[in-house]
This record gives C-alpha cells, structure tokens and sequence, in this order.
C-alpha cells in the first residue's frame, strides 16, 4: 500500500455491502451491454457480456457521479442503484486508452496493484499507457498529465498521493484533455476514487481486537491501546485510528479514555514503529495488556520488534494493521503479527476497470468505491494466500 497517503476530506458516508451492478432499474446495463440513460453522459463505449463473476464491493460512497464530455467535468446523480457492482465486460468496438499513472511502484503493494489493473484492463480490451507520477515528486504529475493529452488517453486512472497538485494536475487532464479521471486510494472532491475504505479497516482492527482480549480475559482497565499513526498519511487514512476504539466499544470492550495512545512512526525514519512502541513501554509499566495497531506492515514490523524484545509473553499483547502484504503475511504466519487486514492489492483492477467501463459508457459510479476487506490470521491465511 502507499505508505504516505494525503486526503482532503474524511469519509464520512455509510460503508454498504456488494449488491447489483449499475444505474436505475437494471443497473443501466440492460442485459449485459452498458447504456447511458439518454445518452448524455460518458463517451459512447458499449459493453459486452460480463468477463466473470463480480468482486465483492467492501464499500459504495455517496454521491454518485457521471462523466460530462460537452463539459469535460464529473455530475452528481441521483439516479443510481443503492451499491455499486464492480462487473467487468467485455468491450465492443474500438478499444479505449486507459492513461494509468502509478506513484512509483516503491513497494510490493503498488507492485501488485499496478499488474492488477493493467492486466486486468487489457483482458477487457483495453490499451494501456503507463505512467510514474514519482511520488513525492510535485512536478512530474503535471508533466505526465501533459504526455497524457499528447497520447490522446481517454480515461486516466491516477494515484496522486499530494492533493496539492491535483488543481494543476486536473487544469491539464480536464480543461486541456477533457479526460476523466478515477482517483486511487484516496477520495477527494468532485471526482471517483478506489481502494480500502479507511474507516472500515478500523472498525475491522477494532472488532478483531475485542474479540481476542474477551477470550484472553483481558480487562478493559488493565489493557492499553497503542496506535502508530502517521501524520503525511492525512485524514483519509488517519481516520481508521477514531475507529479502532469505538469499534472496540460496540464489541463489549471499551477502553478508559486515557488508555488510548497515539503515537506519531512517521516513514522517514524506518525504525521509528520501533522507537515509539520501545519509548512507550519504558512509560507506561502499569498496563498488563497492550493492543497495536498500525496503518501497514512497514511500521508493524517494527512494532512486533520491538514487543519481542521486550521479553513479555504474547498473550500479552494483540498486533494488527492494515495494507496487508508479503511482509505482513509473514508476521501473521510466524506469530509475530496476531492479524493483518487484506485489501487485496493484486485484485484492486476488478475493482477499477468496472468503474473505468461505467463512466466512458456513461454510467453512475460512486465517489468512492471499497475493497472487500479480509481479518487474516493464522486460522485464515491459507484460505487467501496458500503457502508453498
């Protein structure tokens, strides 16, 4: 997962599970091949036959929009289905260009997700041009925007982590190219996004957290929460932490108020999960229990370091974290890690390219469409990931 994650606003619409596919009555899909309505919105592709069963949807977010071509600008709608299904088909006609700009491919799950989503668009019958944004670069997003009205994209997929230079960035997409574009991993304004639905990951960790101090019997006072939070990954993603304890409430474990602590493990120095856990134990001797939590398995790594070399037993401790990926999956098979919530980075294009096929063909598509979410642990793991 990115590990430095900025957002403008924080969710705050309902999380709905997977149901139907499309706009009014029948998904605006009629019998497989995708309509606009009146034929006013997207830019005229028609779809086949779906390709295979659809994903489980983990969240559909309100408002719902559809692409405007006469004004190169995203409309909301109301007339959508209640959730969205992220149904891939195949495409009659011409094949569309799909610009998709990565943010460097820094780490194993972008890896994943940027093979995910070109092949999976290039199954449904789409070009691909590839781009790297080059996260944290602040200019190269708006050079690649230019590379992509150049190449004539028609519908670009972006993971711009800085919000600060979308303005920019939609000025050459939009008023240059008259491109739509889906945002990946963090929702903004006026404009589709994709990935983990941050508040679901907490209420996820939080569940699970519960659920295991209640069979430990654990107490609430005698328990701490520690949370390894990151301040450059903004609200979207920082949100998940007001979740970990409320849903630790509704599961019949509440915590005292000054139980909770949030700690800053920032990414640029890569020990710090490490440093903050070990600085916190050295504070706070009282607690008898101790629940982590983090955003990904850059910093749980460091956490369950340092919890192992504290010496204590570990029934005594519970670790979880979300952006599951090969290291966290080790952690969780080794026992290091009790559980790692999967987001499925090497699944994000059957997600993405439905919505990609829904506002070129003029369908509604949420303002931010989720995952399925996943607790793995060792009772799980193998069910999702088998290992060799």
């Amino acid at each position: 997962m990115p590990r430095s994650l900025i957002a403008l606003v924080v969710l705050t619409a309902m999380a709905v599970v997977f149901a139907a596919c499309g706009g009014g009555d029948d998904g605006g899909r009629g019998d497989g091949a995708a309509t606009a309505g009146s034929g006013d919105f997207g830019t005229g592709l028609k779809l086949g036959a779906s390709m295979s069963d659809p994903p489980k949807v983990g969240a559909s977010v309100a408002p719902w929009y559809v692409w405007n071509a006469d004004d190169c600008k995203f409309e909301e709608t109301e007339d959508h289905p209640a959730e969205y299904g992220a149904d891939t088909r195949k495409i009659e006609g011409d094949a569309p260009q799909l610009g998709y700009m990565h943010y460097g491919n820094t780490d194993p799950f972008g890896v994943a997700v940027s093979k995910s989503i070109e092949s999976e668009a290039e199954a449904a019958g789409m070009d691909v041009n590839v781009y790297n944004l080059k996260f944290p670069s602040r200019t190269e997003p708006s050079a690649q925007a230019n590379v992509s009205v150049v190449k004539g994209d028609d519908v670009i997929v972006q993971a711009n982590l800085d919000p600060t230079v979308l303005p920019e960035y939609f000025k050459i997409i939009e008023g240059d190219g008259c491109i739509p574009s889906i945002q990946l991993f963090i929702p903004i304004d006026d404009h589709p996004g994709m990935g983990n639905h941050w508040p679901d990951v907490g209420e996820t960790i939080g569940t699970y957290t519960a659920e295991t101090a209640k069979e430990r019997g654990w107490k609430p006072e005698d328990t701490a929460l520690v949370q390894c939070t990151d301040r450059d990954s903004g609200p979207t993603v920082n949100v998940m932490f007001e979740h970990v304890p409320a849903a630790m409430t509704k599961a019949g474990f509440e915590l005292p108020e000054d139980n909770v602590f949030n700690v800053v493990c920032g990414l640029t120095d890569t020990q710090s999960g490490f440093k903050k856990v070990t600085d916190w134990y050295t504070g706070h001797p009282q607690f008898e229990h101790v629940a982590f939590s983090a955003i990904d398995s850059i910093r749980m790594t460091e956490m369950a370091r340092a919890v192992k070399e504290q010496g204590n037993s570990r029934e005594d401790s519970i670790l979880s974290a979300g952006a599951d990926d090969e290291s966290s999956r080790r952690l969780v098979r080794n026992g290091d890690q009790d559980m790692s919530v999967a987001f499925f980075g090497e699944r994000f294009g059957q997600w993405i390219v439905p919505m990609v096929e829904d506002i070129l063909a003029g369908n509604p598509v949420p303002s931010f469409v989720g995952t399925e979410l996943v607790p793995l642990t060792q009772d799980n793991i193998d069910e999702y990931y088998p290992s060799n």
